[in-house]
């Protein structure tokens, strides 16, 4: 697994120009190592129950601990959409779908 740049050993945290976030939990203090979409992650905080500051950025910053639980519950739903894809409708079960031949006319 790669490390984010903020904790590889032997080079620098991050670019001389790049601001340094926080967590944009509220009540947490710790430096950001994730820069999230807001769209897409803000349903997993929500339901991870992680209180999340308000503001107009389209993203959002998470430090290791809250990404971490976070992630979790993303996970754990996208394990759940991923089963309903494949048992509901499917095509290829036994007896679902007769193949035709010319000679059956």
């Amino acid at each position: 697994m790669k490390l984010p740049k903020e904790l590889r050993q032997g080079k620098k945290g991050t670019a001389e120009g790049k601001i340094n976030k926080n967590c944009s939990v509220v009540g947490c203090e710790e430096l950001a190592i994730r820069s999230l979409s807001k769209q897409k992650w803000e349903p997993y905080a929500e339901k991870a129950k992680l209180k999340l500051v308000k503001s107009r950025n389209r993203n959002i910053f998470l430090c290791k601990e809250h990404y971490k639980v976070a992630n979790k519950i993303r996970k754990s739903d996208e394990k759940v959409l991923k089963k309903n894809i494949f048992t509901e409708g499917n095509q290829f079960r036994k007896g679902s779908k007769k193949s035709i031949s010319p000679w059956d006319k």
